[in-house]
């Protein structure tokens, strides 16, 4: 996975595919972030939703003309594609509620956040996760398993929208970008190890990503689907 550059300008890059490494090729997904507001607008109005806007590869071809990642010629790859879409990074400010007697609000419905971190799919995931306990012991009564499931993970959402808002865990790429504008050898260099390993922590810690609390909700859901009589994915096809 590459991941470079600051908060005004990104780039991400990762394989999807399995069977093009096999093949000798890699299908890559990647996501070129540039800042088309000036961070001291007072406009706040997020920009229109158009999640299928195609444009033209050349928007983003100059700006990271030049780009190198090790092996990946950033230039390259966006030369190599076929079809180029532009979305707003946008999010939502957090709401107090999410639940209305038998019906509530997870993902990104419930907290649409910069996908920061990779938390996207992580956070419903997590938030399945809490439902499907819940429900398990409230099976008799939906409407409190829902209350206790928003009393959970409405605030730890909310801090997390604000987290991201501020570059969540890509904090760490503005420090070497302030302090090694022109490049550098080792990371560590630039910023200690320690300090590293301080940002990646907290970050973990507000988003709920710490090993110890992602197998203990893991073991607490197991066998939910089953006692609740619903069909694994397996199932549905």
């Amino acid at each position: 996975m590459v991941w470079a550059g600051h908060a005004d300008q990104k780039f991400i890059a990762y394989p999807i595919s399995q069977r093009s490494a096999d093949g000798g090729k890699s299908l890559v997904n990647w996501i070129a972030e540039l800042r088309v507001r000036d961070k001291d607008d007072e406009d706040l109005t997020p920009p229109k939703s158009d999640w299928t806007k195609a444009v033209d590869k050349s928007v983003f071809e100059k700006p990271f003309h030049g780009w190198k990642c090790g092996n990946l010629d950033v230039k390259e790859l966006i030369d190599a594609t076929d079809k180029v879409y532009e979305f707003p990074m946008s999010d939502r400010e957090p709401v107090d509620r999410w639940s209305f007697g038998r019906l509530t609000l997870l993902g990104d419905a419930a907290h649409a956040m910069y996908p920061i971190g990779s938390n996207g799919a992580s956070q419903a995931v997590i938030d399945a996760e809490t439902l499907a306990r819940e429900l398990r012991e409230n099976l008799d009564d939906v409407e409190t398993a829902l209350k206790k499931y928003e009393a959970e993970r409405l605030p730890a959402t909310a801090k997390i929208v604000m987290a991201n808002r501020a570059n969540g865990p890509d904090h760490v790429l503005q420090v070497c970008h302030v302090r090694a504008p022109d490049g550098f050898e080792n990371v560590y260099d630039v910023v200690p190890k320690q300090e590293l390993e301080d940002i990646g922590r907290v970050y973990k810690k507000v988003a709920g990503f710490e090993m110890d609390g992602v197998n203990a909700k893991a073991q607490e859901t197991e066998g939910v689907s089953e006692k609740l009589g619903l069909k694994s994915p397996a199932d549905w096809i």
